[in-house]
């Protein structure tokens, strides 16, 4: 398993959407991923 890193903002967002079941944080959570590389082409 690998090690990876991830900006403070997307981790806050991410803990939001699940904690808290907060939908409207979606679109950002997926701008955050793809900015980072996560998500999107490969």
């Amino acid at each position: 398993m690998k090690n990876v890193q991830i900006p403070y903002d997307l981790f806050m967002a991410l803990l939001r959407y699940h904690l808290v079941e907060d939908g409207s944080c979606v679109d950002e959570i997926r701008q955050k991923l793809e900015k980072t590389g996560f998500y999107g082409a490969p």
